[in-house]
């Protein structure tokens, strides 16, 4: 029997295609002098690449900013265990000093001193710290987790650890933290979301809007954060204005338990950019989105990375239009039954 036939018969076989889940922001104070594997406090992006090549440059987001932070160094280390790189000296593959950036809630790209060789499923260590100098009230804190829950996102091919003993131990942050790697062919590859927010409570149409299929996707239901008042999904194709969907499906039966079945449809790649939005019977801040801080000043490097290379918000602007919000992504997933790269909500362009 085809997949798309049991879909109609088992809904629940259908994948999940976007995120749902969401979390405040966090982040780890570099608040005490740093010695490998023995002293002080550190964060660490643990990655394993999609691809070989050349990492060259990385951005990372800061959460806060105390006093006057001094210098900060970054290391890169080989994989030891899930919770630890190897911190004795075989295990350091580079090291470079970063000066602490002059903001806070900002990204900063830093560019490696020595170009970063990485393999395949091969883990790898992005290790931050203050080597000398470090205090609370002179100190920054590195971004761990940029909104998610839980490993429902990138998992653990991307995770963030802390520690406040030089990586003697650590501990795995559960999340996805914000963190992106360009490789010297120009390949992005990480995550761009910083933190959630709730939507501006109205009854407004908002929802995703999606760039351009490379396949068919068959949609039999939706996931979202938060249900409260949503009455229907509607689709659009770029040129629809709100009130004239192409196709419309009521989810009043079940949306209040944050997810609903109906009949499928098929979104194909011929419809180009196409607008999946909720409708509203009260005011309300469904279904919240994730949010990309600091975006506009860094959208070259980040935009690749969003959500299927490009997804991002829309909302009815009031005024027989739409308004997409390019550093937003809402917190709706669609249930397909055609698993496809775009899966994982961060990608590789």
């Amino acid at each position: 029997m085809p997949d798309s036939m049991q879909l109609l018969i088992n809904p629940g076989r259908a994948w999940p295609l976007g995120v749902v889940g969401g979390n405040s922001k966090a982040g780890q104070i570099l608040s005490a002098d740093y010695t490998a594997g023995s002293l002080g406090t550190a964060c660490a992006y643990r990655f394993i690449p999609p691809k070989s090549g050349i990492i060259t440059k990385l951005a990372y987001f800061i959460t806060a900013r105390a006093g006057t932070p001094p210098n900060s160094v970054l290391e890169i280390r080989q994989h030891s265990g899930s919770t630890v790189p190897v911190v004795t000296a075989p295990g350091l593959f580079a090291s470079q000093t970063v000066t602490p950036p002059g903001a806070t809630t900002t990204w900063t790209q830093l560019t490696l001193s020595t170009p970063q060789a990485v393999t395949q499923s091969t883990p790898i260590w992005f290790v931050f710290a203050t080597p000398t100098g470090a205090s609370a009230g002179n100190s920054i804190s590195i971004a761990t987790n940029g909104g998610p829950t839980a490993f429902d996102n990138a998992g653990a091919i991307l995770a963030a650890v802390t520690s406040s003993n030089g990586f003697s131990t650590g501990s795995v942050v559960v999340g996805t933290p914000p963190v992106v790697f360009q490789y010297d062919d120009g390949t992005v590859v990480g995550y761009p979301y910083t933190t959630n927010a709730n939507y501006t409570s109205n009854t407004l149409r908002r929802g995703l809007k999606l760039t351009p299929l490379t396949m068919p996707l068959t949609v039999s239901g939706v996931n979202v954060n938060s249900g409260a008042s949503i009455t229907a999904i509607e689709v659009y194709n770029e040129g629809s204005p709100p009130g004239s969907p192409i196709i419309s499906r009521s989810v009043t039966g079940s949306i209040a338990i944050q997810a609903a079945t109906f009949e499928p449809f098929v979104l194909d790649p011929g419809m180009g950019s196409v607008r999946i939005v909720c409708t509203f019977s009260t005011n309300s801040t469904a279904p919240g989105y994730l949010l990309s801080e600091d975006y506009a000043a860094n959208a070259a490097f980040l935009g690749p990375c969003r959500f299927g290379g490009g997804w991002c918000s829309t909302i009815d602007d009031g005024a027989g239009g739409w308004t997409d919000e390019q550093d937003r992504l809402p917190r709706l997933a669609l249930l397909v039954d055609t698993p496809t790269p775009q899966y994982l909500p961060w990608t590789f362009r």
